[in-house]
């Protein structure tokens, strides 16, 4: 009967359902991103100086790709609090689609900052284009807000290096193998972050999950022990009060805060081994909890 009740009170939650739910707030910032960048791209377009021909078809040919992940994500967003987990058997098409769409909008972005060389002898760029070549760093830390898997993940950066590297390569022949070397370790660099990530990241949810089912248990036992059990660390923090306890004081027509249930209490007596008759005797159990626990 107690393994019947434990099995009850204890239940495993839905941890693709809380994955889903915390990866797909976090996505919001995509509508975010995306805003700001069709605002900036349309400026750079119509009003940088000297901007190429080839640049700006590039920057409007990643519009519709911003657009489109801002819609899905916002979509994603409304299905989710109107048919709730029904939407997350689609998660995975999802994703595939939006990494499709980042794919593609990474590529021509960076093809617009690619074909802003002035100069083939030797190859130069502009200023400004550097900074198209610093969105490395916020489009790689973007990658776990749209796939969940490591072999997933990789596939924009490693495209968008190889991007790199075969323009390297055509305006720069004569340095091909220190490219190639460069580059390469670039790309394994990513993959091996990716890869540990991955491993890192689940081993931490699994020790989360072992963590919570415990704290779980616990509550379950101290809940049926027929006494009233508070917890509190060194500073007084109230960490865990008995189901006992609360019933107690509801009956006594105290405060549940037990601070101030304490601050009531102004006699204390001990009560004798033999004396079981008193119907309002109280037992305390004080655990105070270390602060490095």
């Amino acid at each position: 009967m107690m393994r019947r009740r434990l099995i009850h009170r204890v239940k495993p939650r839905d941890v693709d359902l809380d994955r889903f739910q915390c990866r797909l707030t976090a996505r919001l910032c995509v509508i975010f991103i995306a805003i700001t960048q069709i605002g900036l791209r349309l400026l750079l377009v119509f009003a940088e100086p000297g901007l190429s021909q080839d640049s700006k078809i590039s920057y409007l040919t990643s519009l519709p790709f911003l657009i489109v992940a801002s819609l899905i994500v916002g979509i994603e967003f409304f299905l989710f609090k109107r048919i709730g987990s029904k939407i997350v058997k689609y998660s995975f098409v999802v994703d595939l689609l939006l990494l499709g769409i980042f794919l593609g909008e990474w590529v021509s972005n960076l093809n617009a900052s690619l074909v802003k060389i002035k100069l083939k002898q030797p190859p130069s760029f502009g200023v400004t284009a550097l900074l198209g070549f610093t969105s490395f760093s916020w489009r790689t830390q973007i990658q776990p807000f749209i796939v969940q898997y490591w072999q997933l993940k990789i596939i924009p950066p490693v495209v968008a290096f190889g991007l790199v590297i075969g323009y390297s390569i055509v305006y720069d022949p004569e340095e091909t193998v220190f490219t190639l070397c460069r580059g390469l370790l670039q790309v394994a660099y990513v993959i091996v972050l990716f890869y540990f990530e991955d491993k890192i990241q689940w081993k931490v949810l699994l020790a989360n999950m072992q963590q919570e089912r415990w704290v779980q248990i616990n509550d379950f036992i101290l809940n049926n022990i027929p006494e009233n059990i508070a917890i509190l660390d060194l500073e007084g923090h109230v960490k865990f009060t008995s189901d006992y306890l609360k019933a107690f004081m509801e009956r006594c027509r105290c405060s549940q805060d037990l601070k101030e249930f304490f601050l009531k209490i102004r006699d204390l007596q001990q009560q004798a081994d033999s004396d079981t008759s008193s119907s309002v005797s109280v037992v305390f159990f004080i655990i105070l909890f270390p602060l490095f626990i």
